[in-house]
C-alpha cells in the first residue's frame, strides 16, 4: 500500500514547496489565483491561452458519481505519449494497474471533496511499455458553474521515463494532500 500523508501549516511555511517541478507548482498557483471565493476553481475560469507552458502535461477527468469513476476528458501530448492506448474517453480503472487503482481512486476522490490539493511523486512502472521512472503530479478539483459542487479534476503530470530491467529498483510513490486552508 502506498503512503498518504496530510501536510499542515506547521510542517512548512509554504506547503506548495512540496511540489518540486516548477511547472507543476506554477500551475497550482494559477489554479489558486483563479479560485476566487469558491471552494474550488470553476472549470470556466481555466483559460488554456493563459497556460500554454503546461498544456502538454495537463489532464482533465469527469467524475461519474454513480460508479465513482473518473473518465478522461482531455490529455495533453506528454500524457498521451505515456500510454500505449488512447486514454481519452476511458475511465481510469480501465487503463491503470488493478493493484494500484484503490489507492489512486481514494486519493483522487479526497481531492474531489475540495478541501485540498493532491500531490504525488515517486516511482512509476508501465509493464506494457517496459518503462519506469519518476513521476510527479498535482491534482486539483474543478467545480460546476455555480462553484458549489466539484464535478471534475484537473491536474498536470511530469514523467521522466526510461527502460528498466526491474521495477523493484524504483522508490515507492507517495501521495499527499495539501489543505487549502494552509495556502494563502
Amino acid at each position: 500500500m502506498l503512503a498518504a500523508e496530510t501536510i499542515s501549516e506547521s510542517v512548512e511555511t509554504d506547503p506548495l514547496a512540496l511540489v518540486q517541478d516548477q511547472r507543476l507548482r506554477r500551475f497550482a498557483r494559477y489554479w489558486l489565483d483563479k479560485r476566487g471565493g469558491h471552494n474550488a476553481t470553476r472549470r470556466a475560469d481555466i483559460d488554456p491561452t493563459e497556460i500554454p507552458w503546461i498544456l502538454p502535461l495537463i489532464w482533465l477527468y469527469d467524475y461519474e458519481p454513480d460508479g465513482q469513476r473518473l473518465r478522461c476528458r482531455l490529455a495533453g501530448e506528454s500524457i498521451r505519449e505515456t500510454y500505449p492506448m488512447n486514454i481519452v474517453g476511458r475511465c481510469m480503472d480501465e487503463f491503470l494497474p488493478a493493484s494500484e487503482w484503490p489507492d489512486i481512486r481514494a486519493h483522487y476522490l479526497s481531492v474531489l471533496d475540495g478541501a485540498s490539493i493532491g500531490h504525488a511523486r515517486g516511482r512509476v512502472y508501465r509493464p506494457e511499455i517496459g518503462q519506469g521512472g519518476y513521476v510527479e503530479r498535482v491534482i486539483l478539483p474543478l467545480s460546476d458553474e455555480s462553484g458549489a459542487r466539484n464535478t471534475m479534476l484537473i491536474g498536470a503530470t511530469s514523467y521522466s521515463l526510461r527502460s528498466i530491467a526491474s521495477p523493484e529498483a524504483l522508490v515507492a510513490q507517495t501521495r499527499s494532500l495539501i489543505p487549502l486552508a494552509s495556502l494563502s
